[in-house]
Order: structure tokens, then sequence, then C-alpha cells
């Protein structure tokens, strides 16, 4: 049970993850050279943001590129972005050097991109500056001034194409908020990218601050380890205060709410009979990819990409508990049921103990909604519906990694991979959150969607599931067609250069699209072509800057992306009278 930060694979796995986004970035940027923001490390940015962010539970994050001096000083920044609770704030920063191979970079590299993004934080407090910011840096700075009286924690987060191998990144307080570092270089993508989930590695120790014991297994089996332990509910919930929903990658569902029926009763023992919880409560079962022992062998010290898969209420019910009711949970303790899975067995096996330990609980079989056939059925077109010409494929994801396993299992020589990449480049993998945001929004549901991926997902899932519906060849073409929308939309805003909201703005616009236009537009055309039109391209820029004046608008002094979650900003955006065609366009029908 000995740590392995390496991520699997080796050195030959990075430098694919390398390759491959050192790709990706050159392809979009190529893409973008006409836009104002052509710029790879700006492209690069974005691109780990993509990931970064809903990993996190992050809501859009709003951009504002700056590097300046100031005497002898030097400040800089990518971006920020401010939790939905308004009590965290992350800042972000890039050191991208488009590497064709990896390379160390070096802590007191870092250290320096750190102090200049908190120089720019500070400037901005200060309502100073390092040289002239743009529109967007500007914009930014705005902002951090208008949100710091909530903010409780400070983080900087330095994306990097290089390979940091050393200690953690000291980081002051900054005006009374305390304040931590995050280095996600190359390694942190690929474990991001194998996973599709954030890698929580945390040290496991009591209040005294003594390793956490544990009852081992009597009969060991080599493909995995299992202890028992009894934590404290304090501990759990400051752990789901600093990973949010990232330790429930694995979990059949999301927290249901105080107000749930279960829920409630976690809460009545937590308020009346805390010392009774560990008699009460069934306990979580959480799985790790490895873990450090004590000297003795008879203690944890420090968990790696720790998952809770079954007990999701009961973590979250103590975090709310502690956090937003402020009650006492000191006296609380859990079962805990901790899984060492290996690396190869990882996938199927942790599903499989998702499953089964959820199967003996209230929770039902329907939570594990990768398995309902439908989604094997979407799935299965994804594999079988080309694209017109026989040219290519959408590659579905139903479960995790599956991409990668594809294209694992192409061939490891550039021409498998390059076939592969032409058949299914990335630009057409989705996902079963994607499929719901893209028809949630065209729908009209944009107040959903902006409520983040698993609550939108959790919204379009209950209303499947109301019916017993299949896809058909015809949907999942629709369906596809509308992706593509989306997808032109979000160009539309990128290319808008704005600064802030821009997930929101193109949920909006596709929405403003969908009510508008929708039963006019034929989805086969934007099928057979797999592209919008340059008509509804132009169009969709147009009605993107409707949009965010209307948004903003519409929010007043409220929390612009707060008020986005809301039926009242739809309302308002879809009741505009200066989103109009400003010519025919080739997709709408004709009469």
């Amino acid at each position: 049970m000995n740590a392995t930060p390496e991520t699997p694979g080796g050195n030959n796995a990075l430098v694919q993850v390398l390759t491959d986004i050192t790709s990706e970035v050159n392809d979009e940027a190529e893409g973008r050279k006409h836009s104002d923001r052509p710029f790879q490390a700006e492209v690069y940015l974005e691109l780990m943001l993509e990931r970064y962010l809903p990993s996190r539970g992050l809501p859009d994050a709003q951009f504002g590129s700056h590097s300046g001096m100031k005497g002898n000083s030097k400040a800089s920044i990518g971006g920020a972005v401010v939790s939905d609770d308004g009590k965290r704030l992350i800042l972000f920063n890039t050191d991208y050097r488009s590497a064709a191979e990896i390379w160390p970079i070096d802590r007191p590299t870092l250290i320096s991109l750190a102090t200049q993004t908190v120089r720019f934080l500070k400037d901005a407090m200060g309502n100073t500056s390092s040289g002239p910011l743009s529109q967007n840096a500007s914009a930014l700075a705005d902002m951090l001034r208008s949100t710091f009286d909530t903010i409780e924690t400070v983080t900087v987060v330095l994306f990097t194409d290089g390979l940091f191998s050393g200690k953690d990144i000291p980081i002051a307080d900054i005006f009374g908020r305390k304040a931590s570092c995050e280095v996600f270089d190359i390694r942190s993508l690929a474990r991001l990218s194998d996973r599709s989930v954030r890698d929580v590695s945390v040290s496991f120790r009591d209040r005294d601050g003594k390793p956490l014991k544990f009852l081992p297994r009597s009969h060991p089996d080599p493909s995995y380890e299992c202890s028992l332990l009894i934590v404290s509910g304090e501990f759990l919930a400051k752990l789901y205060e600093d990973f949010d929903v990232a330790l429930l990658e694995y979990n059949v569902r999301a927290f249901l709410g105080s107000s749930n029926k279960v829920n409630a009763g976690i809460r009545r023992t937590l308020k009346k009979d805390q010392e009774r919880f560990l008699a009460y409560n069934n306990g979580i079962s959480a799985t790790a990819r490895d873990v450090d022992l004590s000297e003795d062998g008879r203690a944890i010290e420090f968990v790696y990409g720790l998952q809770i898969v079954n007990g999701g209420q009961t973590i979250a019910a103590l975090h709310h508990a502690m956090f937003a009711e402020g009650t006492d949970i000191s006296r609380t303790e859990v079962a805990m049921k901790l899984t060492v899975v290996r690396e190869a067995d990882e996938p199927s096996f942790v599903g499989e103990i998702s499953s089964y330990a959820n199967t003996q609980s209230i929770v039902q079989i329907a939570d594990f909604s990768a398995n309902r056939p439908f989604h094997i059925e979407i799935e299965r077109l994804s594999r079988s519906v080309w694209i017109p010409g026989e040219r290519g494929l959408w590659f579905y994801e139903r479960t995790r990694g599956q991409y990668n396993v594809a294209r694992s299992r192409e061939g490891s020589s550039a021409a498998a991979k390059r076939r592969f990449k032409t058949r299914c480049p990335p630009a057409r993998k989705f996902s079963k959150t994607d499929v719901a945001k893209y028809i949630n929004s065209w729908a009209g549901l944009p107040h959903l969607v902006s409520n983040g991926a698993q609550y939108n997902y959790k919204s379009w899932l209950e209303e499947v599931e109301r019916t017993e519906w299949s896809p058909t060849e015809d949907w999942y073409r629709d369906t596809i067609s509308k992706a593509i929308v989306f997808k032109a939309a979000q160009k539309a805003v990128r290319d808008g250069n704005f600064p802030g909201y821009r997930a929101q703005i193109v949920n909006y616009l596709v929405a403003l699209v969908g009510d508008r236009l929708g039963s006019q537009i034929d989805l086969r055309f934007i099928w057979q072509r797999q592209a919008v039109s340059a008509e509804l391209q132009n169009l969709l820029s147009l009605w993107a800057t409707v949009v965010e004046s209307e948004i903003k608008s519409a929010a007043g002094r409220s929390n612009v992306t707060q008020h986005c979650k809301r039926l009242v900003c739809w309302e308002a955006v879809s009741a505009t009278k200066e989103a109009k065609l400003a010519s025919q366009i080739p997709e709408l029908r004709k009469a």
C-alpha cells in the first residue's frame, strides 16, 4: 500500500497527453487566427479550464489576461472565478511553452508566477495596475473588487504543460483571507484525462493529528485491499468543504437537499443524538488508488485518489449541518469502509462497488444512469451512425475514460493515432452531461443548464425516465445537430471577446435560437453539412451581444451568475425585441 504518485503508464502516458494537448491548442489557435484572441497560452488556459472547472464544481470563469511591470515588480493573471456560494476566490495563471517533450518546471518559477498573480489581486483591490489594462483585464479587476468582501479563501491555480515534482508553493494570507496554491501540471492533466475526475489526495489524521487507525481484512486478495475505519463527522464535513462534488464523481447521485426525508433524519440525529450517529447511520463506502501507512502499518496517514462511492448524502448532510446551519458536530463519528483498488481494475471494480453498495441501501437501480438502456443505445448509435460521406463518427462517452481506452486500442503507432483522431476527433466527443446541455438549452431551459452540469443532467434524466423512451437514428442526428449549434454558439461567444459569463451567454443564446427559430430550422441540413452556415454563425454573433446585455440588465444589482439560474432570467431574455433576423439563413426550411 505504497504511494504511487506517478501517472499510470509512466512517462509514455505523459508524453501522449502532452502531444494531444499541444496538438489541440495548435488546432484551436489556428482555427481562431482571425479572431482577437489567437494566443496559444490563452487558448491553453481556456482548454484547461474546460476540464478543471467542472471537476471542481465551479461556475464559468472570467478571463482577463494581463502581464505588466510596475518598477521592479511584475503582475500577471489569466482569469478568476468565484464559487457559487461567494466564499471562494480562485485565480488562474499559466506557464505554457508548447513543448514537444516533457520538461521540468522548477519551484522558483512557480513561486514567481504565484507572486505575480497575487500582486494583480492586490493591485486590483488598491485600484492600481502594473501597466495599462486591456478591457478584459479591467473588467476582471472590477469583478475582484466587487466580490472580495464575501471571500473567505483564495486559491491560486497555476496551469503548466511542464512537470512539477517539488514541494507545495507557499502563499501568505491575503487581506486576512487564507490563501493556498495548486499546481496543475501535465501529470495533473493526465490524471484528469484518464479519470475525468479530480484526483483527491488527502491526509488522514484525527483531531490530535495522529494517523487514523484501521481494521484490515483477514484474508488478503491481491486485486484490492479493504479496511474499516471510524472517522469524525467534522473530518468528513471539512473534506467536503475543501473538495465539494469532486469527492462524489463515482457516487450515484448528488446531494438531494436538506429537506429530503433521509437527510432530514440525519440532521435531526446530529442535533439531538449525535453520540448515536455511528449506530444509526450506515456509514460510507470509499475507494482510493493507494494509501501511505504509518511506520507500524496499523494506521493510514495519506490517501491518494479518494472517492466516496456510497454515502454521499451522509457527507453532504454533515457539511450542511456544520457549515450552513452552524451545528456543533464535534461528537459525531462515522463508519468508513475504504477499498484500495489497483489501477488496472479501477474502472469496472469501482463501478461494481458503487452499484452493490447502493443496492443494499435505499438507493434504487435507476440511480445508476450510465447503464440505463437509452444511454447504451446512444452509445451504440454513436458507434454506427457515420457522418455524411462516411468521414467519421461522433464519440459518445457513456462512461468516463471510454474515449482514451478506444484510442489506446487503435494502436500506439503514429499512423494509428492519426487514424483514430481523424475518425473521432476530440471535438466530436460528448458525454451524458453534454447531451443534457444540448437538449435543455435548445428546449428553452437555459436556467437549468446554468445551474451546472450535474444539476441540469439530473433534471433531464428525471424527464427522460418518466417515459419508456428509446433513442432513434433520427433523434440522434437531430441531437448532434443541436450539438453543432451549441458549439457554434461557443465560438461566437469566444470570438466576441466577452470578459465574463461566457457559459451563461452560450446557454441563453442557444435557447434564444431554439425559441425564435427552432421550429423553422432544418436540423437535417446541419447534420448533412456538419457545420452551421456563415449566415447562422453571423446571427449567433449578433445575438450573443443581445443576450449578454439582457442577462446583465435582468440581473440588475444581483449576482449575474446566480440570476442566470432562475426562470425569471430566461423570461426576460426570451422577451427581448432586439434579437432579429438580419438576413435569411440557409438552415430555415423553405415555405
